[in-house]
């Protein structure tokens, strides 16, 4: 059973925490993965924004993908697509490191961290296949 924590004393109100991801945890909730990612996302050349991504559990194994569903910009498809996992996020592939420079590749992932996540921390291939078909 979660027990309430007192969060914040705000204008004479006890905020309470209930929710694990309102308590300060480590792991994102599935809603916040999202905001892993744009903490890094600035202004880029494909005009992506936090409002345009989405996310879906990695089915093999730990983590979630984050991604914008549209694939096509100026008339070229690009697929932008990062993994998070423990509340660090990964870019997958060229484009999307290049509209988030500052976050790693996977291959910068420690060896232990990466393989429960069930993917190939040296090509996006399966990644995409899993989020774009």
């Amino acid at each position: 059973m979660k027990v309430p924590t007192i969060l914040a004393f705000a204008a004479g109100a006890i905020v309470v925490c209930t929710m694990l991801s309102a308590c300060g945890s480590d792991q994102p909730s599935e809603s916040n993965h999202v905001v892993v990612v744009s903490r890094d996302l600035g202004i880029n050349q494909l005009g992506i924004e936090a409002s345009h991504l989405s996310e879906i559990p990695n089915p093999k194994g730990e983590g979630t993908f984050v991604y914008a569903s549209q694939t096509r910009y100026s008339g070229v498809e690009r697929f932008v697509i990062w993994l998070v996992i423990e509340n660090r996020a990964f870019a997958l592939n060229g484009a999307t490191k290049n509209i988030t420079p500052s976050l790693p590749w996977p291959r910068e992932a420690p060896d232990a961290l990466w393989q429960r996540t069930g993917l190939d921390k040296f090509s996006a291939t399966e990644a995409i296949r899993i989020v774009f078909g």
